[in-house]
């Protein structure tokens, strides 16, 4: 068999199979990747020499940084009562809808992805706070998950985003540029979750809002306790679009932010800060060991001629713009239910 051809079945069969018998995602990237590279050189050590470079190339970018400090500014603001914070202010402005709870989710999931950056962190903030309560006021369980699911991408969406910061690297694209693009569509899905909830209460009238209506000075006081929290995200987007501070350093920014607020306002226990390093250590070290394993298979990719094969393939079924990225999206969407 040609060693092209070989070496396309190896990663592409190698990564199917991992992901579908559970393997890590990184793992289930980096291995197949690895054989694959054996199988085009033929030569254990360069082999293991070029996966070793590709790794570390893969990883080796200071935009990057990025990442492990929005990650600890969300640990901060997590564990500081920020998300507390946000979760009362966002039960102010959606306490009156219809399934009242269950929009506070989606309005929660919204605000702190927009301070954290990261979907998961978002989810686990909001969910850990307001799952008890959906299942005391007598929601399904299955069905509050879902809506914590289904708005934390916002927080992917609305920067800063890490997804972007990764994607700018790969892509060569501005950050800022992503930033300001990503605004648009991350409201837009917050308001498409927003619908679905209110034709969900429709069906379910026993979903009434249980909020009591909050006087005039228990509002403004909410919303005074959540503002710091939420001009971080001023801070942070003005700050890279005025050219203030790059990508990066606006992670920095986020964490000496939500550092000092949590201090100021005695939320912080610093006893705390070891295992919240720890936490933001351990998501990094997850997301930086698939970057590098990514940098294994863009090679691979490159060396077979992989994306022209599929290139080729795309043209074959059908030459319209609008069916070819189509069918890149039900790609994307198959391949988005198995990988975060």
């Amino acid at each position: 068999m040609d060693p092209i051809a070989l070496a396309s079945l190896v990663l592409i069969g190698g990564m199917v199979l991992g992901i579908a018998i559970g393997v890590p995602v990184a793992i289930s990237m980096g291995l197949p990747s690895m054989l694959a590279i054996l199988v085009l050189l033929g030569d254990f050590n360069g082999s293991a020499l070029t996966a070793a470079q590709k790794v570390v190339a893969g990883s080796d970018s200071f935009a990057l940084l990025a990442i492990p400090f929005f990650i600890l500014a969300g640990g901060l603001m997590n564990t500081g009562g920020i998300a507390t914070r946000l979760i009362d202010f966002a039960l102010l402005i959606a306490g009156r809808m219809p399934a009242s709870l269950a929009q506070t989710t989606v309005v929660a999931n919204t605000m702190f992805g927009a301070v954290s950056g990261a979907s998961v962190a978002s989810a686990a903030a909001v969910g850990t706070v307001l799952s008890p309560r959906l299942k005391k006021e007598g929601y399904d369980p299955a069905w509050a998950a879902m809506v914590n699911g289904m708005s934390s991408p916002a927080g992917m969406l609305i920067p800063p985003s890490n997804t972007f910061i990764v994607y700018s690297l790969v892509s060569a694209t501005s950050v800022g540029a992503l930033f300001m693009a990503g605004v648009g569509p991350g409201l837009v899905w917050s308001l498409i979750c927003v619908l679905m909830v209110a034709l969900y209460a429709r069906k379910h009238p026993e979903l009434r809002s249980t909020a009591a209506r909050p006087t005039f000075k228990e509002g403004v006081l909410v919303f005074l306790k959540a503002l710091p929290a939420l001009l971080m995200i001023f801070i942070v987007i003005g700050g890279i679009l005025s050219g203030i501070f790059t990508a990066t350093e606006s992670g920095v920014i986020a964490v000496v932010y939500s550092f000092l607020l949590g201090l100021i306002q005695r939320t912080l226990p610093v006893r705390e800060l070891p295992q919240i390093i720890l936490e933001a250590s351990k998501v990094t070290g997850i997301i930086m060991l698939l970057i590098g394993m990514s940098g294994i298979l863009g090679w691979v990719l490159a060396f077979a001629r992989i994306p022209q094969l599929v290139t080729s393939g795309l043209l074959g079924v059908s030459d319209n713009t609008t069916v070819v990225l189509l069918i890149i999206m039900v790609v994307m969407l198959l391949a988005g239910t198995v990988m975060d």
